[in-house]
């Protein structure tokens, strides 16, 4: 069975063992400089099909509350039959012309087409300023885990493939139940594939540890 978004979820478990990942966050700001894609995105559903999980579109809109926005890109016209000016995808966005975002940087997120989407070291233009700025991110990593990351009271997490949805999805808890989704759950589905990380609060920060992993024993590592 092919999992789409596994790439991208055994990189994230290979950077929690090395040490405990740093907390992300989401804020609506207003942003007028000139922005670049971020090279090794992975939001683009036209490069990558029918991967529900990888579109920050709706991130973008429950955040910010537009639920009208259209391509903020407003030089580099668009191609006869393009999806321009329609918002497709959430568009990872740096000030750096390389297109280069550091593992737990800082990057931003706004309305684009697949058209733009595609269009990497092009200086974008734009006359809506309002957008996403984007903490603690890790270039080419899923949504789930980005939104796992976010702050929360519950302790613990779970990250699992539904199966019956072909997408991951993140569930919080105040205790680690373990135990449960090990035996089942009652009206869900048994997750083949999950990532249980705890919240370790400090002073200065919010950590992310994985404190259990269960994978396919071809994938084991």
């Amino acid at each position: 069975m092919q999992i789409p978004g596994l790439e991208q979820v055994l990189k994230f478990i290979e950077a929690a063992r090395q040490h405990p990942l740093q907390s992300t966050g989401a804020s609506a700001v207003d942003f007028s400089e000139n922005l670049y894609n971020v090279i090794g995105s992975t939001d683009d559903p036209k490069r990558i099909p029918d991967h529900k999980n990888e579109d920050w579109k709706p991130l973008f809109i429950s955040v910010t509350g537009i639920t009208d926005a259209q391509c903020y890109v407003t030089n580099d016209p668009p191609e006869k039959s393009s999806t321009h000016p329609q918002f497709i995808v959430g568009g990872h966005m740096t000030t750096d012309s390389n297109g280069y975002v550091k593992d737990g940087g800082t990057c931003y997120l706004m309305p684009l087409c697949k058209l733009h989407n595609s269009h990497d070291g092009i200086a974008f233009e734009h006359t809506k300023k309002r957008m996403l700025k984007l903490t603690g991110y890790m270039k080419g990593e899923l949504l789930a885990t980005f939104q796992m990351r976010m702050p929360n009271e519950n302790p613990y997490a779970i990250l699992y493939f539904s199966e019956s949805e072909q997408t991951w999805k993140v569930e919080d808890y105040t205790e680690k139940h373990l135990d449960k989704w090990e035996s089942g759950l009652v009206g869900q589905e048994t997750p083949k594939i999950y990532i249980a990380i705890q919240r370790i609060k400090s002073s200065t920060s919010l950590l992310h540890e994985v404190v259990s992993i269960r994978l396919p024993k071809v994938l084991n590592l």
